[in-house]
């Protein structure tokens, strides 16, 4: 059950190389860097076959690989909301129609 207190929206845009310094709002992200145009990073994923993304979370920091390719990479300093353990989502957003699907799903504890 989810403590709505310490809700979790959104810890960055993608394509960004960014700190979260507060409670998640998109106002308080700072952009640190650019991994690259959201057009130019579009062409390393996949539209109509399977892509493979790779998550590395590492302390505070997460970092998102889709297809080997650094898409966004996040280090949450919001340690009153943040939590290090927890469950694993796969998510889907809101818009037209879509087929989703997910497979090989391997996880790996970093020491």
């Amino acid at each position: 059950m989810q403590n709505t207190n310490r809700m979790r929206y959104i810890l960055t845009a993608p394509n960004s190389l960014v700190k979260n310094i507060e409670n998640n709002a998109w106002e308080n992200i700072e952009v640190t860097a650019s991994l690259g145009g959201a057009d130019s990073l579009k062409t390393y994923i996949h539209e109509d076959d399977w892509n493979t993304s790779h998550i590395i979370a590492r302390g505070n920091r997460l970092q998102h690989y889709i297809n080997g390719i650094l898409m966004c990479d996040v280090t949450d300093e919001d340690s009153v909301n943040r939590s290090n353990s927890g469950f694993i989502g796969m998510q889907v957003h809101v818009g037209p129609p879509t087929k989703v699907e997910f497979r090989n799903i391997f996880l790996k504890e970093l020491k």
